[in-house]
């Protein structure tokens, strides 16, 4: 089962990085990472080639991961006995969690040969990352304790897992630069006017507009007829994108860049079938509304996009590197007391909701984990890369 490189702990991660600012990291060693231990941290579950894996930094993976996963089928008990490609997904979590922490320690331990390190400064960036966390997601040191409560971990494990955040993302940038193992050239990228398209439009909506009032279809064809008839007399796009457009998505970018399967297909088809310079002769109707394109030459040196592609096929190419590193390690994982611990914390979990306030009983650790993971649910959030646009729901979809 192929193994995403952000899980769903490095999601929150990234989350946190966006509300903090993602500081350049810097050197040193594990042994240098600040934050407050507890028992979690004293025992090993794995080591990679020597590096210790610690059941509190284990547990910080999984519950995040799990209470991701939990809330994504609809929580409760069962959860875990669901498939996904064929494995259980508690199965599955726990086998993510585990390579995720083996996939961070090994970019730690290879990251000094790349002149990429931890310093004083790097753990500093951590503990103010941790910092405005606690207190943006979480309200406050009581509300931090009790997630790590939950979570079975530790704070020592949270600023960890934030340095080597901030590391692998300086190792991924080096190894990115020219001459580097992932440097990646526009030819790569085959970005030509076959594969991407390059437009923008105006949006005229239907169906609803933001109160709830059906909009009148005939008064929006209406709308975008005249808008191609402003652009055949010659007006200016970007005059009629502000004068007319309903797309949001159009305000925050100059241009849409795609290539297959990004847009809805009549959005798609309709841009391809147009020649460079041209635009719509006709509306072009989709779920979202009447659209008014106009396509462009592709700018290699200057469009967004290439920047966006290339940092993909980098990540690519670093995973690729990562994976090799962690396979020809010197791994070994203890089963035994991973099974052992996530048991003793399922106990734990059920006890604490036997003594809750409702006296239901019926809370069980997915319902723990699930509450949890709603607090950190805005940090998610904010990771940009956090989920790709369906084909069926494409940036212009920013318009509903």
């Amino acid at each position: 089962m192929n193994r995403k490189f952000m899980s769903a702990a490095a999601l929150v991660v990234s989350g946190v990085m966006a509300l903090s600012g993602c500081s350049k990291a810097g050197g040193g060693t594990s042994e240098s990472y600040d934050g407050k231990e507890n028992d979690y941290d004293n025992t090993a579950v794995a080591t990679v080639d020597g590096v210790d894996v610690k059941l509190s930094d284990f547990n910080f993976a999984y519950y995040t991961t799990a209470g991701y996963y939990s809330a994504y089928t609809g929580g409760g008990e069962g959860w875990e006995d669901q498939e996904m490609g064929g494995q259980k997904l508690g199965d599955y979590v726990r086998d993510s969690s585990l390579d995720e922490m083996k996939q961070l320690v090994m970019a730690e331990i290879k990251a000094p040969e790349y002149g990429v390190k931890v310093d004083n400064d790097s753990i500093k960036t951590a503990e103010d990352q941790k910092k405005d966390v606690i207190e943006n997601n979480f309200g406050g040191e009581d509300g931090y304790n009790e997630y790590l409560d939950s979570y079975f971990t530790s704070d020592a494990a949270v600023t960890r897992y934030l340095i080597r955040a901030n590391l692998i993302n300086d190792l991924l940038a080096k190894m990115s630069e020219e001459g580097g193992e992932c440097e990646v050239t526009t030819d790569e990228l085959e970005y030509n006017d076959d594969k991407y398209l390059k437009v923008k439009h105006v949006l005229i909506k239907t169906g609803t507009d933001n109160d709830g009032n059906q909009i009148d279809e005939a008064e929006a064809l209406s709308k975008a007829n005249e808008v191609i008839e402003k652009l055949n007399a010659g007006e200016d796009m970007d005059v009629l994108i502000e004068q007319y457009g309903e797309d949001p998505g159009m305000e925050s970018q100059d241009y849409y860049v795609f290539t297959e399967g990004e847009m809805v297909d009549e959005f798609y088809q309709a841009s391809k079938d147009m020649e460079i310079g041209s635009w719509s002769q006709e509306p072009v109707k989709s779920s979202y509304g009447y659209h008014i394109i106009q396509r462009y030459a592709l700018d290699p040196e200057n469009d967004d996009k290439v920047n966006e592609l290339k940092t993909q096929k980098a990540q690519e190419k670093f995973m690729t590197i990562l994976e090799g590193w962690v396979d020809e390690a010197d791994i070994t994982v203890d089963d035994k007391a991973i099974t052992s611990a996530l048991d003793a914390q399922r106990e734990q979990a059920a006890a604490k909701a036997a003594e809750n306030e409702s006296g239901s009983g019926d809370e069980d650790l997915s319902s723990v984990i699930q509450q949890q993971t709603e607090a950190t649910d805005e940090a998610a959030d904010d990771a940009a890369d956090v989920e790709p646009t369906p084909a069926d729901e494409p940036e212009t979809a920013d318009a509903e």
